[in-house]
């Protein structure tokens, strides 16, 4: 995590607080979390299809 000094003796960070990491053991879990990340451009209306935004790798994996 990288984080510097905002001048008053508090931190800022990159990571909102509530990210964390963890492990994912199931194919089902790494399964939702592709779904979860191809469709992100979607709701933003930025593509009608996750496959289609052009930095997505979604299009090698439906």
């Amino acid at each position: 995590m990288v984080s510097r000094s905002n001048g008053d003796g508090g931190r800022r960070t990159i990571w909102q607080a509530r990210d964390y990491g963890f492990n994912i053991g199931l194919r089902a879990k790494v399964e939702e979390i592709l779904d979860y990340m191809y469709m992100i451009p979607v709701p933003a209306r930025l593509v009608e299809r996750g496959r289609d935004w052009p930095w997505s790798s979604a299009r090698w994996y439906v």
